[in-house]
């Protein structure tokens, strides 16, 4: 992965996640931009994962190699 201190992107803001300008999917992590206030995010999926939910698929997937 290459990463730019020049390069910059807009984040959805909090309201964006919840309806109705967000749909929820199939994970709660996930959620559709339908009608976010920056509209250059229509259409986008935003995907939040919190540092102990990445810390806790690291050690399955770490636990899972070990084993097999």
């Amino acid at each position: 992965m290459a990463m730019a201190d020049n390069r910059q992107r807009n984040m959805p803001l909090p309201d964006d996640r919840v309806a109705p300008r967000g749909k929820a999917l199939a994970y709660p992590e996930a959620v559709l931009l339908v009608n976010p206030i920056e509209p250059e995010l229509k259409g986008e999926v935003h995907f939040t994962l919190h540092a102990s939910m990445i810390k806790e698929i690291l050690l399955t997937v770490r636990i899972y190699y070990i084993d097999t």
